[in-house]
């Protein structure tokens, strides 16, 4: 053995130490193949980072000077055995000194050179030295700052040089401070696999080291202070890289524009190239660090390039994400035409006769409007002088003729107002409303009208770029009928308020009058159906477009002038519908056309022709072969031809009539067969069953009626005959007979028989249908009843044959015959039968999406709490807080996992201020027990041993943060308790004599109000990505008591947050069927009502920048989208966080609304703000920032568009007229301190003076904004209604919870009259009455025999009704639930069947008793009677 090999003897083999370069920076070096691990060696430390390429890095680069060692060469080895390598071990000199101390002798070599890192150039090794080495200095210290200095001015990172001083002081500094940190770290320890650990971190330790360029002392302190340094060292370099200037080719670009800069004599170019210089280098370097980021990452956060496209442009961004716009791909000639068709389409689909969207017809058609304007009267005609007049007969809610001028509004109604109404029957009102119905659908004047205003709406949408709350709000105009009102969105109007106190109509305000207070918040039902359905006829053009391309792109291919005949036929028919059906249909004879060329391609069709076309699926090819063979031909000497049917068909008359050949169909037959050498023998053999008459027959009919299957105009008859006569019949499975009963959600599609399809348009039966089959509940069949079907076949039929009377004749009429039915039954009906499910499945998807819509407008409608501040005075009105305090109190069960009770208080602005868990208020929550005397009781919950702990630190906390409301929410059944303890902790506290002295001189409304609370989307924006990301140590029920709170502070902001990209708001149960919806239309719908109500209530700005969670109703306001609001927020946070003025938000100067700031926070276009601007609310509010600005422009806190600010000054210089003769400036504010002067202008005059009559009604608007500059439109509860916490409580609604419905419950007091139970499905409350427990009447039921403590029985809900009752000194109404356990109620399963399900639909028809029993004895296996023998056996 050699002397080098004793020196390493003792060490594993597999030891590899690199040796620490004295430079620092480039690590060491070697060259040939001994410095390159093994592959025993990779699989162990992973994947080498070195490879051997013949690179070695100069002495001068590296700054060492050592030489190449030679030991580092291979050692042969026998072919037989593996190669082994003799390897140069380095360890690090704390090593070296330890076995020197242990009398081990050990060689230190040479230092080596390292080789160059793979995949890696000399200037990227050398950047990430440099990066290594920054941040080194900045963990470590520097050296010599003036060196450091110096360089960094010359654009160089500091490097450290070969025996500098700061190399060598920060070296000595990182030994001594290895030395120090632990002198027992490098301390051998044998057993236990100690030893080979501490080997592997070494060898780890050395290689990061190397490539840092630091001692190994070094890095082993750093692991120390920051765990897994390496990890470190690669995330700094990943960063630094985005930070360097680009590698290919920036730098020299830079240098080279620089030096055009200088050259240039004009500032503004130089400038101009100097920014887009910048924004080159800054998109360039935002790739490379999206290259680097999660792709979700970056498209949760709108970072793609597309997003930033949509960012930048001056299009709304809803309406940038439906793509380029038709119109503006449409020559400008030709867009009025493209408009004309599309109001026309819509029209049709809203309020024609075979329209699906009934509910929106229904709207108009009742016509409850808001009217400003003159009064048409009948047919138009007006009578001069008087066309301010409007009849009592034609408005609501007055008896008499109405005047409106003096900026009156009343609501109109249609076909409900009769003249003499109150003298007529209700059969006479009936026929009266019809008739005038019947005259409006006949009027062509009004249903011009009406399509006038549907194409305005769709111009001013996809051309004008104006979403829809923009036009509902201020183009008014406009819209005409289209802004007709529901039922539930009447406003109130003088003397019909529905409150306690009536307002008493006078002059100014006579009865039926809208007065500003009565605004009320508006759905919009009928534009966003005009808008939708318009998006849909934009997607329809385009489709229809693409296929005009594709017919005309194989009509040059074709080759015989028969097939471009047939082309184009289908394109002018195509040219001339918008019918999506329609549309189909014209391909499905498109792609018979192109088939039929392809099957004749080697005959007239050049080079292939078709062959750009693509195959259809599933076409026989047997048919091709039919064609191919000349069978067409022979087809269509015995038929009509399809133009020739069609035109029978449009006027239902036999006009064209085929020819009837001489002979009989077989002997016709079998002469062409001979005319065609079928007959020879060799072609015999290769035609096959075509030389017989009858198979050439039955191919003959097969090509005529695959022809007629794919007609247009016998395609419609059949669609519209089947949708006619269709019927649905369901029959339960076995596992349905048991699970479906009336109480079911698909309870009622158990025994529908023959049901007709068109009755279950405008329902959700068919989702429920689908549902229930999906599970294996039931069996669907659709069927198109055989005597209808036959009389379809003869009808159409009829139009297919000739008129003649001869036997031959009619035999061939016969054949045409079975040619149509076949048609019809075997290839049409499968295809129509498929459609209609479809539509069927549309229609109730959008019926659901309606009914979820409706109950989603419930949450958006709900106000902001309501506290009145109570004045000091008593001739002062109170006034609504604007930010109260609450204390929301969230009820926790107390086990483990899911937490106790929890109190949170938040402040005005929405601040969690502090939270309290209430231990002894959670889980099975006691009753309070009375602490006093039965004359005197006292239910304190202080004064209870189970309650007293928690709440006396209630009461402090009420103390110390004055919360003006409690609110508890209604996810429990113990919420009830729960709430009864708030209320009695509040009550006892209000009579404590710290209240008055600590509480009352700083409670606003003299009193701590405890209401309940809907937790439904607080509860889902507690689960959301927001409330996680802002609390993320807090609980769940922290989070819910939060979200509870900022519910009832700000409504729209929370249920906004859950719009977001995760969707959390779909979660949210509002309807039965939502599952079977969509996600992205139930998100649409969800999202269009989201943003019709923010339109309406407006976004305060500097609030929302002031306050986070109060931001996501930004990207709901029209123009705005969540790219631009992102933008919009970045940029006034960077504006001291708030802005002044609206018009700060606009880019340009030459724009309609003045000129633009030209700022950092100047993010929108013209386009966009004049959507955006105004929904936006610019002022101080409550925000504490601003407190100290000066006063805001009153024109930014008001519903006035800043594009009507000409017709403003108009109202104001008439309002006050004194004011504008003195030369004094008249403003907003001193209008709306001046409101008497508003209320007696005459706005008639004003508009008619000024030619401003058009602009009535948004003069109108402006006058009531005047008046109540940003009134509250929300009418509905803040909070629920007993009625409602009693359904909420228990996680029932008013359909789950039916009389009559079984259930389990679980009896907890017994009574002499009644037991007490608790019913297991919902934890409700609920009671067994003595005279509900038997069906005997004669029965003497004692209670106590009849049900035990713990007891289970099963029972039926008899009653779900209420009861006055002396509970607490409340005297609140209490809801008490029913249930009856008499056998006789239990058994009648058939009550209920036909209360819940025949009732509803008349189609469902159960089976009888006797039918049922008759059912089950046939399933029932037959028992004989024993013989005589196997008796005795």
């Amino acid at each position: 053995m050699s002397d080098a090999e004793n020196e390493f003897a003792g060490l594993p083999e597999d030891e590899e130490e690199f040796v620490e370069d004295k430079a620092g920076a480039e690590g060491s070096e070697g060259g040939g193949e001994g410095s390159v691990d093994s592959s025993e060696e990779e699989e162990e430390d992973g994947e080498n980072e070195y490879e051997v390429d013949g690179f070695v890095v100069d002495e001068e680069e590296d700054g060492g000077d050592g030489e190449g060692d030679a030991e580092g060469s291979d050692v042969e080895v026998p072919k037989s055995k593996k190669k082994k390598r003799k390897r140069n071990f380095a360890l690090d000199e704390e090593d070296y000194m330890l076995l020197e101390d242990n009398q081990v002798r050990v060689k230190r070599p040479q230092e080596r050179k390292r080789l160059k890192r793979r995949g890696d150039g000399h200037e990227r090794g050398r950047e990430k030295a440099n990066g290594v080495k920054q941040l080194q200095e900045a963990l470590f210290g520097t050296g010599d700052l003036e060196d450091e200095l110096a360089d960094l001015q010359d654009g160089k990172p500091a490097e450290d040089k070969e025996g500098s001083a700061g190399a060598a002081e920060r070296r000595q500094r990182y030994d001594d401070f290895g030395d120090v940190s632990d002198e027992m770290d490098d301390f051998i320890v044998d057993g236990d696999g100690e030893g080979d650990r501490r080997r592997s971190r070494r060898r780890r330790d050395s290689r990061v080291a190397q490539a840092a360029g630091l001692s190994t002392a070094a890095v082993q302190a750093a692991n120390r202070l920051f765990g897994n340094f390496g990890e470190l060292l690669d995330l700094h370099q990943s960063h630094r890289m985005f930070d360097r200037p680009d590698a290919d080719g920036l730098d020299d670009e830079v240098e080279d524009d620089e030096e055009q800069d200088e050259a240039m004599e004009d500032e503004d170019d130089a400038e101009r190239r100097r920014q887009e210089r910048q924004e080159r280098a800054a998109a360039k370097k935002q790739q490379k660090l999206l290259a680097q980021v999660d792709p979700e990452l970056v498209e949760n956060h709108y970072l793609r390039p597309d997003d930033h496209a949509i960012r930048q442009a001056d299009v709304p961004e809803r309406l940038a994400l439906l793509g380029k716009s038709v119109l503006e791909s449409v020559a400008e000639d030709q867009r009025r035409t493209v408009l004309d068709e599309a109001a026309r389409w819509v029209s049709d689909n809203l309020f024609g006769q075979h329209s699906q969207e009934s509910k929106i017809r229904e709207v108009v058609e009742d016509g409850i409007v808001e009217v400003t304007g003159d009064y048409p009267g009948p047919n138009g005609l007006r009578t001069p002088g008087e066309e301010h007049f409007w009849p009592k007969w034609q408005l609501d809610d007055t008896d008499t003729d109405m005047d409106l001028r003096n900026n009156r509004a009343v609501l109109a109604r249609r076909g409900r107002r009769i003249p003499e109404r109150f003298s007529k029957s209700r059969e006479e009102l009936a026929r009266d409303e019809r008739r005038i119905l019947d005259s409006w659908r006949k009027d062509a004047d009004k249903q011009a009208g009406l399509r006038q205003s549907i194409r305005a709406v769709l111009e001013h949408a996809f051309e004008k770029h104006e979403e829809v709350p923009l036009q509902a709000m201020f183009r008014k105009e406009q819209c005409g009928e289209l802004l007709s009102l529901r039922e539930t969105d009447r406003p109130e109007t003088t003397g019909n308020e529905h409150k306690d106190v009536q307002t008493e109509p006078d002059e100014r305000w006579p009865r039926g009058t809208i007065q500003p207070k009565h605004r009320r918040i508006r759905r919009w039902d009928v534009l966003w159906a005009v808008y939708n359905w318009g998006t849909r006829f934009m997607e329809l053009y385009r489709r229809r477009q693409k296929r005009i391309e594709v017919y005309n792109s194989i009509y040059e291919q074709a080759a015989t002038d028969e097939e471009r005949d047939a082309i184009a036929a289908c394109h002018d028919q195509l040219m001339l519908t918008y019918n999506p059906h329609a549309i189909d249909d014209i391909d499905a004879k498109f792609r018979y056309v192109t088939d039929l060329a392809k099957a004749m391609g080697d005959l007239n069709v050049e080079n292939g022709g078709g062959s750009g076309t693509a195959r259809r699926p599933g076409r026989p090819n047997s048919l091709r072969r039919f064609l191919k063979y000349g069978l067409g031909e022979a087809a269509r000497d015995i038929s009509i031809s399809m133009q020739q049917f069609k035109e029978n068909i449009d006027h239902m008359e036999l006009r064209n009539m085929p020819e009837d050949p001489s002979v009989s169909p077989l002997e016709w037959a079998e002469q062409q067969i001979s005319a065609r050498g079928f007959t020879l023998e060799e072609e015999r053999a290769r035609m096959g069953a075509l030389a017989k008459p009858d198979s050439f027959l039955a191919a003959v009919k097969e090509i005529l009626a695959t022809e007629l299957a794919a007609e247009p105009c016998l395609r419609q008859v059949v669609r519209s005959e089947l949708y006619q006569h269709a019927l649905v019949t369901t029959t339960p499975t076995t596992a349905g007979e048991e699970v479906l009963d009336p109480f079911h959600p698909y309870g009622i599609t158990k025994h529908l028989v023959n049901k007709r399809v068109q009755t279950l348009e405008g329902t959700d039966t068919w989702l429920r249908i689908l549902a229930a089959e999906k599970q294996g509940y039931i069996k669907l069949e659709i069927t198109w009843p055989d005597d209808n079907l036959k009389i379809t076949v003869t009808n159409v039929g009829e139009l297919y044959i000739s008129d003649n009377i001869a036997d031959v004749a009619t035999k061939w009429n016969s054949l045409r015959k079975e040619v149509l039915s076949v048609a019809v039954r075997r290839k049409l009906l499968p295809v129509m039968l498929q459609e209609l499910r479809a539509r069927l499945t549309s229609n109730a998807i959008d019926t659901v999406l309606g009914v979820a819509g409706d109950r989603f407008w419930q949450f958006v409608c709900q106000p902001p709490i309501k506290i009145m501040e109570v004045p000091d005075e008593q001739d002062q009105e109170p006034v609504q807080m604007e930010a109260p305090r609450v204390m929301a109190v969230v009820w926790g069960s107390g086990q483990q996992g899911e937490g106790p009770t929890t109190i949170v208080q938040l402040d005005g602005q929405g601040n969690l201020k502090d939270l309290l868990t209430a231990a002894q208020l959670s889980g099975n929550i006691p009753r309070t027990v009375n602490s006093g005397s039965r004359e005197q009781p006292v239910f304190d919950p202080a004064a209870d041993p189970k309650k007293s702990r928690d709440s006396h630190k209630l009461r402090e906390k009420i103390l110390e943060h004055k919360p003006n409301a409690i609110l508890v929410g209604t996810s429990s059944p113990q919420s009830k308790q729960l709430k009864d303890d708030m209320e009695k902790i509040s009550q006892y506290t209000e009579s404590d004599s710290r209240f008055k002295e600590e509480l009352l001189p700083h409670l606003e409304n003299k009193r701590v109000e405890v209401m309940w609370a809907d937790d439904q989307a607080a509860a889902l924006w507690a689960n959301g990505e927001a409330a996680k990301g802002e609390f993320p140590d807090y609980s769940f029920l922290v989070r819910k008591a939060v979200g509870l709170g900022r519910i009832a502070l700000d409504p729209l902001a929370v249920i906004a947050t859950l719009c977001g990209r995760r969707k959390e708001i779909l979660s949210l149960r509002l309807h039965e069927m939502q599952d079977r919806l969509p996600r992205e239309a139930l998100a649409t719908r969800l999202e269009q009502t989201l943003i019709t109500a923010v339109a309406q209530v407006g976004v305060d700005i500097n609030a929302m920048a002031a306050n986070p969670w109060r931001q996501a109703p930004l990207q709901l306001v029209p123009g705005l989208g969540p790219r631009k609001a992102r933008a919009l927020l970045a940029a006034i946070a960077a504006n001291d966080n708030h802005i002044k003025t609206r018009v700060d938000l606009l880019k340009q100067d030459d724009t309609p609304f003045g000129a633009g700031a030209n700022s950092e926070v100047a993010q929108m276009g013209p386009t966009v703000f004049r959507n955006a601007a105004p929904f936006l609310r610019v002022r101080r509010g409550e925000v504490a920032a601003l407190q100290n600005e000066d006063e805001f422009d009153a024109l930014d806190d008001a519903r006035i568009h800043p594009e009507n600010e000409a017709l403003l000054q108009v109202i104001l210089e008439e309002a006050f007229p004194d004011l504008v003769e003195a030369g004094a400036g008249v403003d907003m504010r001193t209008a709306i301190e001046a409101p008497l002067n508003l209320q007696q202008l005459d706005l008639w005059a004003v508009a008619d003076a000024n030619n401003f009559m058009f602009k009535l009604p948004t003069l109108v608007d402006m006058l009531h904004e005047l008046l109540a500059p940003y009134g509250e439109v929300r009418q509905g509860l803040p909070t629920p209604t007993e009625e409602d916490a009693f359904y909420l409580r228990h996680g029932e609604t008013r359909e789950s919870l039916k009389r009559g419905k079984l259930v389990d419950a679980k009896v907890v007091w017994v009574g002499e009259t009644e037991a007490k139970v608790i019913i297991q499905q919902n934890g409700m409350e609920a009671i067994i009455p003595q005279v509900l427990v038997s069906s005997d009447p004669a029965a003497a039921i004692i209670m106590s025999n009849q049900f035990k403590i713990g007891q289970m029985v099963t029972a039926r809900i008899n009653d779900t009704g209420d009861q006055e009752t002396g509970y607490d000194e409340n005297q609140r109404r209490r809801y008490v639930v029913t249930l009856t356990t008499r056998s006789q109620d239990l058994t009648d399963h058939e009550k209920y069947e036909r209360m819940y399900c025949s009732s509803v639909d008349r189609s469902y028809r159960p089976p009888d008793r006797q039918q049922q029993q008759q059912q089950a004895a046939q399933a029932m296996p037959v028992l004989r009677p024993a013989s005589r023998v196997q008796l005795q056996k």
